[in-house]
This record gives C-alpha cells, sequence and structure tokens, in this order.
C-alpha cells in the first residue's frame, strides 16, 4: 500500500478564471504533500493536464486505475478513474511509482 493524497472536483466559476484561484487552491492541496513525509504523492484524474503539468509539476502516467472493491455511488466510481488522464503530484514520485494497474481500495474520486 501506497498512502496519496486524492484530489477531485477543482472547478472555477468562469468569470473568476485567469486570476490564479485554481492555481491556489490546488498548490495549497499539493503542499501538503510536499510538507508530509507519510504523503508519497498525489493521484488523481483530470481532463486538462496541461494546467497540472505547467503550472504545478505534476507528470501524467499510464497507469490504469481500477476500485478492486466494487463500492461506489455510480458505475464509473465503481470502476475507479473515468477521465482521460492519471496524474501524479510530484512529478519525480513517477520514477518509483509501482509498475501496474493502481488499486483505490475504494470508489473513484
Amino acid at each position: 500500500e501506497v498512502r496519496v493524497l486524492a484530489l477531485a472536483h477543482v472547478a472555477s466559476h468562469p468569470d473568476t478564471r485567469g486570476h490564479g484561484l485554481g492555481l491556489q487552491v490546488v498548490g495549497a492541496a499539493m503542499k501538503r504533500v510536499d510538507d508530509d513525509p507519510t504523503i508519497a504523492a498525489s493521484l488523481f484524474q483530470t481532463g486538462v493536464p496541461k494546467f497540472y503539468t505547467s503550472k504545478l509539476g505534476a507528470v501524467e502516467i499510464s497507469h490504469g486505475v481500477v476500485n478492486s472493491t466494487g463500492e461506489g455511488s455510480d458505475e464509473k466510481r465503481r470502476k475507479g478513474f473515468w477521465d482521460p488522464h492519471v496524474m501524479l503530484y510530484p512529478a519525480s514520485a513517477a520514477g518509483a511509482w509501482p509498475k501496474g494497474a493502481i488499486d483505490l481500495m475504494g470508489p473513484g474520486y
């Protein structure tokens, strides 16, 4: 098992975009990874990977993501991740990341 930080449902109103609010919110969450040695990385899914790679130093990984428990409020959460891009922060964590599918051991987020 590897302890990771979950990141989910980050959004901003279209009228407030471009002011750095999303970066502040996500940056504060990622600071927990930087500050807590018991958290190996942040693992999350997104439809907009460029934001996370260019502004935060995350990297896209090609691992499949599953949920072996079958728990979740709907089919997509019971299966694992559903967005097209699986991301890992910090990018430096990718080198030590285990090979093969990632089992969330619970519903997707």
